[in-house]
């Protein structure tokens, strides 16, 4: 990693306290950030622009790669890229069709991520992946999501 930093003319902290096998974090300096124009990080092992998400609602994220579903897991959360996306289709929301559930499957064909404001909510979100189980996201603004999710996926919008 010095060397690539030495390429670069980069001054790069590195947090290596997880350095068994965990994921080490490369901050880029503020100055080098100031040469390069934008904020940046290293990840993966190349330097890469940090940019605004496009939406962000604290249980869902979507940005240039895809989407993110915080506490999809019990452990932590789900990114999906755009490209793994067959279709997103939205469903009113039922109290036998997600309405009260907060986490988990009722029928384990769809998964809905941790969201206590779910119950309060009248649409979501259902995306196909491709695999058995589908996740259900229920973002505070579903039309800004299923546009996002369009725009950057090969779904046809009039399909369906």
């Amino acid at each position: 990693m010095l060397s690539m930093a030495g390429i670069l003319g980069l001054d790069i902290a590195v947090d290596l306290a997880n350095h068994h096998g965990g994921p080490q974090t490369f901050v880029v300096s503020r100055d080098a950030q100031r040469n390069l124009g934008s904020p940046c990080s290293i990840r993966y092992g190349r330097v890469v622009e940090d940019t605004a998400p496009l939406y962000d609602d604290g249980a869902i994220i979507c940005d240039d790669d895809g989407i993110s579903i915080r506490w999809y897991y019990l452990w932590g959360h789900k990114k999906i890229s755009y490209a793994e996306i067959r279709s997103a289709m939205t469903f009113p929301l039922r109290p036998l069709r997600g309405k009260w559930r907060i986490w988990g499957s009722g029928d384990l064909m769809h998964w809905y991520n941790l969201d206590i404001r779910r119950s309060g909510k009248a649409l979501g979100i259902e995306l196909d992946i491709g695999g058995r189980v589908r996740p259900c996201i229920t973002p505070d603004d579903t039309d800004a999501v299923i546009r996002i999710i369009t725009e950057h996926s090969a779904i046809d919008p009039n399909a369906g």
